[in-house]
């Protein structure tokens, strides 16, 4: 069956991300918002790394994040991301 992985921290980077996914999101989980809204909350000198952030938080088996290919990529977050954002106390 399921195999139970040993969860990851999440990286400061990490975090900035999934908060700015959420604000661009408005908390709302079935909201599609393209890579662009989420970058467009960092300064432009962060963007690039942001975006490797993103992509890479994606990935993560704990899905936080889930990627819906389009035209253009869009992301949502996932209710295991805001359960996580309210337990490490950054959301209410």
């Amino acid at each position: 069956m399921w195999k139970k992985t040993r969860e990851k921290p999440l990286t400061n980077e990490e975090i900035a991300v999934l908060v700015a996914l959420w604000e661009a999101c408005n908390g709302i989980v079935h909201a599609h918002v393209p890579e662009q809204a989420v970058l467009s909350r960092f300064k432009p000198h962060f963007r690039g790394l942001a975006r490797k952030t993103l992509r890479k938080l994606a990935r993560r088996p704990e899905r936080y994040v889930l990627k819906h290919k389009n035209r253009e990529t869009s992301y949502s977050i996932t209710m295991m991301g805001i359960r996580k954002l309210r337990e490490l106390g950054i959301i209410t």
